[in-house]
């Protein structure tokens, strides 16, 4: 594990790694993210499932889809319940955006049993997502507003002015 001379500095990268992906700068966001693995690994400590998060992310925002899957199925077995209920809803994103309907009902069940505002937000999301896919837009339309204003509850709740405007997918990690 990280002493607390390692700590810091992971902390620290990965706050900014976090920022770029909501920054909409992808690509930083993947260069940080690899350089604090990279800075972890002589420490002992090559990953943690949040920084694969912001990295599934990043990767998914540069259109690479397929390996973002790949490390958002990582980080769904992390054991970790937060970042797999986040990489859900990322392998919910990339299944929509790819056709995959299977993908996005699989990705929506492991929302079951959302338990945060912002997971049921996710998962309210996946739903109008499935629901367009079978041509029912008003349905949608109704989970859509769902999950915008669950994302605005929570953002509120947590004192953040901006999220409480309602972004959906773009708020992640």
């Amino acid at each position: 594990m990280l002493g607390s001379r390692g700590k810091a500095p992971a902390t620290f990268s990965y706050n900014i790694d976090v920022a770029q992906s909501r920054a909409g700068q992808p690509d930083a966001a993947l260069e940080t993210a690899r350089s604090l693995r990279a800075e972890l690994a002589p420490r002992g400590a090559s990953s943690f499932p949040e920084l694969d998060l912001v990295e599934a992310t990043a990767v998914y925002r540069t259109g690479n889809k397929a390996q973002a899957d790949a490390v958002a199925a990582r980080v769904q077995t992390s054991g970790d319940a937060d970042a797999a209920s986040r990489a859900s809803f990322l392998r919910g994103l990339i299944a929509d955006d790819t056709g995959d309907v299977q993908g996005l009902t699989a990705a929506r069940r492991a929302l079951e049993t959302a338990a945060s505002g912002e997971q049921q937000a996710d998962a309210a999301e996946l739903d109008a997502r499935l629901l367009l896919r079978t041509g029912n837009a008003a349905a949608a339309r109704v989970q859509a507003a769902r999950a915008l204003a669950l994302v605005a509850g929570s953002a509120q709740r947590a004192g953040d002015p901006a999220g409480a405007g309602g972004s959906l997918s773009p708020r992640w990690p």
